[in-house]
């Protein structure tokens, strides 16, 4: 996926780059996806197989957030059976393995959901203060991955206020708020010392956003209604989080204020899908099935909170926990056959890891070349230029259009990039400061604000020498200076 490999090559330019340095990591994402690679890009890059950062890091944030639903279910007393099975449907689920493998940010903020969800679940039955600390330090995490967790926090706030005594719930809101209202001002800061804009973040979002396109086939975007966006918006959160909706009849237990505390837990699940709603409405966003994954998270969790209830019957006990393990365990199966509708799973392409798990064929890739051909041309070039860098030459290379490029080389020292501090005056003035450049040679490529200026540079001879092409490579060409 184009943004998980785009995440990778940031980390990469913040610790492997000729210039490392912390704002290399950009402030378009939040950072945490980016920089927990950082370990694994130090590892991976004397192999030129850096790209690989991502699916690491995701697959460990993935196996980390399996431990957090089993405490949650200790916490809860639910039974060691129980317990064991919601967790293993919940690994074994396409969302799950999907995460761990795509080396996007959802991983790390699904662990990091789960810890929110392990402080709220034990502050509703338990009313402890350290419960409402697990509960803030998890969104504190969550906000260093997604911006949505502004939402999550102002509705996690207040719910944990409601359930104590009015006098102190001012008290209970700033606690539970701090680390995340915190860390995004803290963002908002560097951001404008960096770039000087606090809300440049906000200003990409909007323009990725609007060029994004319009998300699942199954979703009509032509004919924007508030029925529409409402039937997509169930749809999806029953594919991907139906149980979620079965929880629903077990929160409603006891009083009015019992059943509100409890269906108050399934609330993180729905905060999402409703604000993607509100996007949808304003063409602002498109209608992604992997913005939807969060609410199976929840589900999971609550339903491991929920299985620690006991009645006085045994046998009814026994019958509520066995339902929750079968509807999580249909909605597991539910999740599968969605991913492999190519009308559902389009944007990301689930389909091409699930669809012949029921027999039906691979999404084809948009590129008859294959699902990798922007990768592989960068791969190729690197073949034929890296002996040249080990020898000392250096190769100028427009980071913009292709952020990932970086992945493919040992020598990424010996790399010229936009992310360098200095690269601006050594375009502005470039004789004798590279011996290498790739230029793209594709449309797409060609918009990047870069192109107009090593395209000059290629074009330019001087007393000392000339540029001359190498070799091409399926829309990159490697250009060398040559002395006359």
């Amino acid at each position: 996926i184009g943004d998980a490999i785009s995440r990778t090559g940031a980390a990469n330019h913040v610790v492997a780059s000729r210039d490392p340095h912390l704002a290399a990591m950009g402030f378009y994402w939040m950072p945490l996806p980016t920089l927990s690679q950082i370990p694994f890009v130090l590892l991976l890059t004397p192999f030129a197989r850096a790209q690989f950062a991502g699916p690491a890091t995701s697959a460990l944030w993935a196996a980390l957030t399996i431990p957090v639903m089993a405490a949650i279910g200790r916490a809860h007393r639910a039974s060691e059976r129980t317990t064991i099975a919601l967790c293993l449907v919940y690994a074994a689920s396409p969302i799950a393995i999907w995460v761990a493998a795509d080396g996007m940010s959802e991983a790390s903020s699904f662990f990091f959901l789960a810890v929110v969800m392990l402080g709220y679940t034990r502050w509703w039955r338990n009313r402890l203060p350290g419960d409402l600390v697990v509960t803030a330090i998890g969104l504190g995490g969550l906000m260093l991955c997604r911006y949505e967790t502004i939402l999550i926090t102002a509705v996690v706030a207040v719910l944990c206020a409601v359930m104590l005594p009015r006098a102190r719930w001012t008290r209970t809101i700033a606690l539970v708020s701090l680390p995340a209202a915190y860390l995004f001002v803290l963002w908002l800061f560097a951001s404008l010392l960096i770039v000087k804009d606090p809300f440049y973040w906000y200003k990409e979002l909007g323009r990725i956003g609007k060029i994004s396109g319009t998300g699942a086939l199954v979703y009509d975007a032509s004919h924007v209604t508030i029925v529409g966006v409402a039937r997509i918006t169930v749809l999806f959160v029953a594919l991907f989080g139906l149980l979620l909706f079965a929880l629903v009849p077990l929160a409603v237990r006891g009083g009015w204020r019992s059943t509100a505390s409890r269906v108050g837990l399934l609330a993180p699940g729905f905060v999402l899908p409703a604000f993607l709603a509100l996007q949808l409405l304003r063409s602002t966003a498109p209608a992604a099935a992997r913005y939807y994954y969060p609410s199976w998270v929840v589900a999971v969790t609550v339903a491991l909170a929920f299985a620690g209830d006991r009645s006085s019957r045994p046998l009814a006990t026994n019958i509520r926990t066995g339902a929750l393990v079968a509807a999580a365990t249909v909605t597991a199966v539910v999740q599968l056959l969605a991913f492999a509708n190519p009308r559902i799973s389009n944007v990301e392409n689930e389909g091409v890891l699930f669809a012949p798990v029921i027999g039906r064929p691979r999404p084809s890739p948009p590129d008859p070349a294959g699902w990798d051909v922007q990768f592989a041309a960068w791969r190729h070039l690197f073949d034929a230029a890296d002996p040249l860098l080990a020898r000392g030459d250096r190769l100028l290379l427009d980071t913009d259009s292709a952020p990932h490029a970086t992945l493919f080389t040992h020598h990424p020292r010996q790399l010229v990039i936009p992310e360098d501090r200095d690269f601006e005056q050594i375009v502005a003035a470039p004789e004798g400061r590279f011996e290498l450049i790739a230029l793209p040679d594709t449309a797409g490529q060609r918009g990047s604000r870069y192109y107009a200026s090593l395209s000059s540079i290629v074009a330019t001879a001087t007393a000392r020498g000339s540029w001359q092409k190498l070799a091409s490579y399926g829309g990159l060409t490697l250009y060398r200076f040559v002395a006359p």
